[in-house]
């Protein structure tokens, strides 16, 4: 199969230059698509949204959400893992995530928990919201209501006795 595809006549050379980079963005879109169960295919990502990742080469979650047809969701979904692809293809050192025993926002995060447990009378304070779901909100940042109930173990009843708050929190914490 040919790394080359036809798009744009301005960017066709890029493609024949960079077969290997185009080679490798087709194959982790499947491997996308399979993982994250998007279907059909170009609804990870399509050929011109590929083509301005070849031609941009993007290696900052910034520089990655600049790109045509990419979006916070997607960045949510699968964008760590394509930024690494792409900076071990450029050479660049690999994005790890930090450790959670180390992040500032997963000691806020739990702070609040706590503070909501207290008030709300939860206990045990994981009844508020576990782990997975404090890794899911460091993951997904969620802005919106609709992003929050997106997050794992958040549905409408938590939501409708501690999401404002939470998400007033959350807004706070991502301004400073």
């Amino acid at each position: 199969m040919s790394g080359t595809i036809q798009l744009g006549k301005k960017n066709k050379e890029s493609f024949k230059v960079n077969t290997k980079f185009v080679d490798m963005l087709k194959i982790e879109r499947k491997n996308i698509s399979k993982s994250n169960k998007i279907f059909p295919l170009y609804l990870v990502y399509n050929d011109r949204t590929l083509e301005d990742i070849i031609e941009k080469k993007p290696v900052t979650k910034e520089s990655l959400l600049s790109i045509k047809g990419m979006n916070k969701e997607k960045y949510n979904k699968f964008g760590i893992y394509l930024l690494n692809k792409i900076r071990e293809f450029l050479g660049h050192e690999i994005i790890n995530a930090p450790k959670k025993e180390d992040t500032v926002f997963q000691t806020f995060l739990k702070e609040i928990r706590r503070i909501i447990g207290e008030y709300n009378k939860i206990s045990p304070i994981y009844n508020v919201f576990n782990n997975k779901t404090l890794d899911d909100i460091i993951s997904k940042e969620p802005e919106t209501k609709e992003e929050l109930l997106a997050v794992y173990g958040i549905g409408e009843r938590n939501y409708n006795i501690w999401g404002d708050y939470l998400l007033k929190e959350l807004i706070k914490y991502y301004k400073k």
